[in-house]
């Protein structure tokens, strides 16, 4: 969906003729999509020069014969608003139909292209702290991208690789403090109930100062998105990714079949998490379980971006299967996280007074019962990765992989959402 906009101003005059402010009215165009029709319209009241108390009159004025002052004060919601979409409601998942045929580092242009796409339309609202899932969104895509990067080999030449690979992970790095910390904040009413109630009120210096660290989180983030290092590596991303395949660097992979290549690398990612999910059966330390459930996030995004070669009802069967290991793996690790941020922020918390002592008392308290629920999590590694990796999901993954990859048309860059 593209929109367009077009301002149209009329000023209110003091008696003098100096202006006392300006009501502009917005009508914004909706074109560029099937859903995408109609237009809307705003006003808005902007003061001029430094007359607060004349400019509230005014503004009383308004509301008294009828305007009413809105909250939705932004382009993209009252865009979104008006052709009946709401916040959020995109998918970060690429959908597209691919040809099986097409070559290979041009299957994964279109994938990584759509993902820029994502983190682009997330990136501005970020720096505008509307909704702490603008990041998460924007962090997915970047995960994906990483991932497509790093799975997929020798597509592009190593140099290319390196070069974008060193700018998702630099971003990754800056973003990751302000998400722990949007989803620390968020459970603090679920952190609250897990104390007991005489300890419910000594656990709020803890929160107090996790939000003051959000703010220089969210600040560090912010600069980084602005800087000149990663607007140029962005920037020479996508250049990239627009470029003509027939003017790309050549690589060992790059003209394979994507049909032949994703088999292989799906394939190859299934049995690696096999093994490394069976030697986590004989030691289950928490290293081994960090390792295995990055592997199984790598396969899933590897099922999602080429579920379109196999057949619908099969794939969508193995990716609930692992889709179980993951929710146990995901819950084990954020309770391994919580647990050891807890244990390094006690002593970064004022270093006098009683309620100092009260709220170790309650961080000590929060960091058992995390604990208990991590050993819980652990315990139940056995049972759910013996049925993932059981002999009959061995053979129905097999099956899936090495049966016939369906010819679907094939799509340009132009045809993506």
């Amino acid at each position: 969906m593209e929109v367009s906009s077009r301002e149209t101003p009329y000023d209110f005059l003091k008696p003098d003729g100096t202006v006392l402010a300006r009501l502009v009215l917005e009508e914004l165009g909706l074109s560029g999509g099937k859903e995408a029709k109609g237009s809307a319209a705003c006003l808005w009241l902007k003061p001029a020069g430094e007359t607060p108390r004349e400019f509230q009159t005014l503004k009383n004025r308004l509301e008294k014969i009828g305007f009413v002052a809105s909250r939705k004060a932004e382009v993209y919601f009252t865009a979104l608003e008006a052709i009946g979409i709401k916040p959020g409601s995109y998918s970060t998942k690429f959908t597209a139909a691919i040809d099986p045929a097409m070559r290979s580092d041009e299957t994964m242009k279109l994938i990584l292209h759509f993902l820029l796409q994502v983190m682009r339309i997330n990136e501005g609202n970020i720096e505008k702290d509307l909704d702490t899932e603008f990041l998460h969104d924007f962090r997915v895509a970047l995960r994906r991208a990483r991932s497509a990067l790093s799975e997929m080999g020798q597509v592009f030449p190593p140099e290319v690789t390196d070069r974008f690979e060193k700018v998702l992970v630099t971003v990754g790095r800056i973003s990751n403090p302000l998400r722990d910390l949007d989803v620390y904040l968020q459970d603090e009413s679920n952190h609250k109930a897990m104390l007991p109630a005489a300890l419910h009120n000594d656990i709020d210096p803890l929160f107090k100062y996790l939000r003051k660290e959000r703010t220089r989180a969210f600040r560090d983030l912010v600069q980084h998105l602005r800087s000149k290092k990663y607007r140029k590596g962005m920037g020479t991303w996508r250049t990239f990714l627009n470029e003509k395949f027939e003017n790309s660097l050549a690589a060992p992979d790059a003209g394979l079949p994507i049909g032949e290549m994703a088999r292989i690398r799906i394939l190859r990612k299934y049995r690696r998490i096999v093994e490394k999910g069976n030697s986590a059966l004989v030691n289950p330390k928490d290293k081994k379980l960090h390792l295995l459930r990055l592997a199984c996030k790598e396969l899933r995004y590897l099922l999602e971006f080429f579920a379109s070669l196999f057949p619908r009802e099969k794939v969508d069967v193995v990716i609930q299967q692992l889709k179980k290991l993951q929710d146990l793996l995901g819950r084990f690790n954020d309770l391994r996280i919580q647990e050891e941020y807890l244990l390094s922020v006690a002593g970064e918390l004022p270093r006098r007074g009683k309620t100092r002592t009260r709220t170790l008392l309650a961080i000590g308290s929060l960091i058992g019962t995390l604990d208990r629920e991590k050993q819980t999590a652990k315990e139940a590694f056995a049972k759910t990765f013996n049925g993932y990796a059981s002999l009959a999901n061995q053979e129905l993954f097999q099956k899936l992989v090495a049966g016939p990859i369906p010819a679907t048309p094939s799509r340009s860059s132009n045809d993506l959402p």
